[in-house]
This record gives C-alpha cells, structure tokens and sequence, in this order.
C-alpha cells in the first residue's frame, strides 16, 4: 500500500512538472506600447562668474501618447527577456523674433535660437511570470531591469549676443515592473505594466561657448544620483506571437 501511494505522489508530482499554462507556449513575440509619463525633475547649474551661485530649473512634463516597440523572448524557465525602444528622438526646431521697418522694409532680428535635440532610451527587463502551471488567460508578471539613456540639446542663437549652449544627459534608470498580461487568443495578448523608477543616476554637461572664458571654464559637469525620482511610468500594449 506504501509503495503504490508513493508511486501515485511521484506520477502525481511529475505530471504537476510537465504541466504548464499553455498561453505562455511561445517562444518570441513583439509588443507595441502606449507610454503615458509624468516627470518632475530639479536642474543644477553653476553660475559662470565668481560668487559661488548656483542656478535651479525646476521642470515639469505629463506625456499622455507615445509609442514604445519591444521584443520579447523565453527562457528556459518560462521567463522572458524584453527589450524595448523607450524613446528616438531626432529633430530642428528654431524660433526667430525680428523687428520690421513698414517704410524701408529692414529687419533687426533681436531674439531667438536654433535648436538641435537628439535622444534615445533602451530599456531591458528580466520578466518573472507567475501562473506558469494553471492555464489561464491572466498572467501576472515581475519585470526587473535598467533603461541607459542619452539626451544631448544644441542651442544656437540668432544673435550675437548670445551664446550657443550644449547641454548633454548620460544616465541609467533602474525599474521594478509590475506586469499583467491577458492572453486574447493563440496569437495576441494584452499587458499592462506600471515601472517604478528605483533609482536615477545621470552625468549632466552643459556647455556655454563664452570666448571669454576657456574652454574648461566653458564646461560645467555634475553626477547626480536619485533615489525614487518624481518620474511616473504607464505602459499599455498589445503583443503578438511569432515563434
């Protein structure tokens, strides 16, 4: 009798092992997100003269579209590797303020920039899915991971009083993803995640092109380092399965 209830539990145990929710029997997949971002960040910048000031630049942004593409792929274990293309950005944009004369139709131009921005974000996460061995439709998830990122602005004034500046972002930001996914059918699934900002820490340059200064005194270099930055993250997407 011992021995046939030991041979039930191990067929029993060995069955549960193979077992396996079915909507997770893919291997590849791509997603397309909607990105919703809220930010409120503080800039330091030191002043250029001698009295030791230092300049703040509180910014604030709410960002309700914006398209993110990742692909998707499963270990061994029934988790994933994601990589995602959180932000490209490449682009001009200039503003010009002149004066104009009616009667001799000269123009002063008295105001304005030239301003060039490029940016890119990658993000990856290690997806720890739950539900592995019930077959349902929702499998919650825990995304860890890190998103390096690069912004550089180029501003160029029209006038001659003014400077060009380059101010130059190089950091990483450390996330914890809480993920659910609802798998529609055989082919498309939802998931919505929610990444929390853990940590942010950023080398900021900014360059002033004063030819009174030298070029060591042009440049201004800070790191800072954050903890649970004031930056809030939505994603909503929809996956497809191609392997």
């Amino acid at each position: 009798m011992k021995t046939t209830c030991v041979t039930i539990s191990v067929l029993f145990l060995s069955q549960l092992c193979l077992a396996q929710n079915k909507n997770l029997d893919y291997s590849k997949a791509i997603k397309l997100y909607n990105q919703t971002t809220y930010n409120l960040t503080t800039k330091t910048y030191e002043s250029q003269d001698t009295t030791g000031n230092y300049l703040f630049q509180t910014e604030e942004s709410f960002q309700i579209l914006q398209a993110n593409i990742a692909f998707q792929w499963k270990m061994n274990n029934n988790n994933f590797h994601e990589i995602q293309l959180v932000d490209f950005r490449i682009g001009k944009h200039g503003v010009k303020s002149e004066q104009k004369n009616d009667k001799t139709n000269a123009s002063l131009t008295y105001n304005g920039q030239y301003t060039t921005l490029t940016a890119i974000a990658i993000g990856y996460d290690y997806i720890l899915n739950f539900n592995k061995r019930a077959d349902r439709k929702f499998v919650p998830s825990l995304g860890i991971g890190g998103t390096p990122y690069f912004v550089r602005q180029k501003r160029e004034p029209y006038v001659s009083h003014a400077f060009p500046v380059t101010d130059t972002r190089i950091g990483m930001k450390l996330f914890v993803s809480p993920r659910i996914s609802y798998y529609l059918n055989s082919r498309f699934f939802l998931d919505l995640h929610i990444p929390i900002c853990v940590s942010d820490m950023q080398v900021h340059q900014n360059q002033v092109k004063n030819p009174a200064f030298t070029s060591e005194q042009q440049k201004t270099s800070t790191v800072n380092f954050t903890q649970f930055p004031k930056i809030f993250y939505g994603r909503i997407g929809v996956g497809l399965k191609i392997q």
